[in-house]
């Protein structure tokens, strides 16, 4: 049956709603796009899990949001120490990072960025203020009612491998295409530029009257994704299920990718699983989904024409693998699992940025940087938005010389769970994984900090969307990031856990 993990634990679990009003932002779409929320598909939650030992309490807050800033990090981290009266490293933040919700936090726009906009186009920065300080308070509110709920309870985590759910989105070309762009002068991205060059597939480009024999542009994926499914189940000493954490890797963009939902509200596959689950074994308390390092997967297929996504169909399979694994579960392990945690600074350097682009972003923003140029029909201006991510970056390092990343992983007995800031490459999560002395270990992404995509060194020379050439805010962080990243995480691990179970 594989690899099991389990033991006693004290945890407790809830969640608050954090539904937004119509007519709110929705923040997936980056550059500056103003998506006024409209039908909501499913809830958005914040939700929380408390578990405690007799000298340490930790806490996990997965909030159903596209991005979560380390202002609005802060803010939630210190209501629950106030709560509950922890410190800070004993609390883990992350976002689920659905395309087809808010942000919580000004992620667009650095906070030193003199940007003089009217109230009703306060999304240029990233989100509305509205709904960041309603969905930080229900975040605080969901950790103090977790902690009240918590009991002995019994968890096993299992795991199982379903393909075909996430895809690897950087396609490396073939050959050139009849459109050539001069990097240094245009902001477009996901246009292959000359072979070898990296583009992301979108479903409605590859449709069977574009396409009639297929993607033939492509010559393959750039990387691996992880396919791993992990379910830990929290059982009572009956056996009734309290309440789930479940763990896959893809980027939620289903709602997103698909035009009748674009401006629908959903939690993509990380809630309607979720639901699935709880529908499924009739617990009150709604399980938590930790989404992995998915900056380079997506849910389309790139070799299908004419595809779908579909949150409702691939929650299902997810579900489906889900109920299999806690149907065989059996909770025999009773020892009492160890808690311990760690939250660790990792300096890093940011990618330097050409002078040409510094000429050109002066150029485009003009003499008034706070102004910010409209087209025509009253959207904001592409190329502008991109010369003021840029200057954000350089903003950054005037404050920050030296970007400071947050590694945190949580011991739960013989299961990790590591916290990773921004969007990493699934490479680097491959690789923690394997490295890891734990039995098994959950790697969420979006954690206690905004920082962008974070590509392997390969990924970094490529460019495309998440090495941008123009070097925008969401892909700052320098080439050999990745690698440091993940051998600080595993030298941490390894403290955690002494070598104990790698050295058997």
């Amino acid at each position: 049956m594989g690899i099991t993990v389990g033991g006693k634990v004290n945890a407790g679990f809830a969640a608050m709603d954090i539904t937004p009003k119509q007519g709110t932002h929705l923040a997936g779409s980056g550059a500056g796009v103003h998506r006024p929320s409209g039908n909501v598909l499913d809830k958005l939650y914040a939700k929380a899990a408390v578990f405690r030992s007799e000298d340490i309490t930790l806490v996990i807050i997965e909030m159903d949001v596209t991005i979560i800033t380390d202002d609005y990090a802060d803010r939630i981290a210190d209501g629950i120490m106030k709560e509950l009266s922890i410190p800070r490293e004993h609390i883990m933040i992350m976002g689920t990072q659905t395309h087809s919700a808010p942000g919580l936090g000004y992620f667009n726009i650095d906070p030193d960025y003199p940007l003089d906009i009217p109230a009703d186009r306060e999304y240029i920065r990233g989100g509305e203020k509205a709904f960041f300080d309603m969905a930080a308070q229900q975040a605080v509110r969901a950790a103090a009612a977790a902690e009240k709920n918590v009991k002995p309870l019994y968890m096993q985590t299992k795991r199982a491998m379903v393909r075909g759910l996430s895809f690897n989105r950087r396609i490396i070309c073939r050959e050139n295409q009849e459109e050539t762009i001069d990097t240094e002068v245009s902001y477009k991205v996901g246009i292959a530029w000359k072979k070898g060059d990296v583009i992301m597939p979108f479903p409605m480009d590859n449709t069977s009257e574009n396409n009639p024999f297929g993607p033939d542009y492509m010559s393959h994926e750039e990387g691996p994704i992880d396919n791993e499914v992990l379910v830990t189940s929290f059982a009572d000493e009956g056996g009734n299920i309290e309440s789930m954490m479940l763990h896959f890797t893809c980027h939620p963009v289903n709602a997103y990718c698909n035009p009748d939902t674009y401006y629908d509200v959903s939690a993509d596959w990380p809630g309607v699983w979720a639901q699935m689950m709880q529908d499924r074994f009739g617990t009150d308390k709604l399980p938590i989904t930790i989404n992995g390092c998915c900056g380079n997967t997506n849910p389309i297929d790139p070799y299908e024409a004419d595809m779908v996504t579909d949150a409702v169909k691939m929650s299902g399979k997810l579900a489906d693998m889900s109920e299999k694994l806690v149907k065989a579960m059996d909770y025999k392990n009773r020892e009492e699992a160890i808690l311990d945690a760690r939250l660790e600074w990792l300096p890093l350097d940011y990618r330097e940025m050409p002078q040409w682009r510094k000429d050109q972003y002066n150029e485009i923003l003009g003499k008034d940087i706070s102004k910010p140029k409209y087209a025509e029909d009253g959207s904001l201006d592409v190329d502008w938005f991109y010369a003021a991510s840029s200057y954000c970056v350089e903003l950054q390092r005037k404050r920050e010389p030296v970007f400071m990343y947050p590694v945190q992983v949580f011991r739960i007995g013989d299961l990790a769970i590591v916290g990773l800031a921004g969007e990493p490459f699934s490479e680097g999560q491959l690789k923690l994984k394997m490295e890891s002395p734990a039995l098994l270990t959950i790697v969420g992404h979006m954690a206690n900090k905004y920082v962008g995509y974070i590509p392997t060194r390969e990924g970094c020379a490529r460019g495309g969307l998440e090495a941008h050439p123009l070097h925008t805010y969401w892909n700052k962080m320098e080439p050999g990031a990745l690698d440091k990243i993940v051998d600080r995480s595993v030298g941490i691990l390894n403290e955690l856990y002494n070598k104990e179970f790698g050295e058997q």
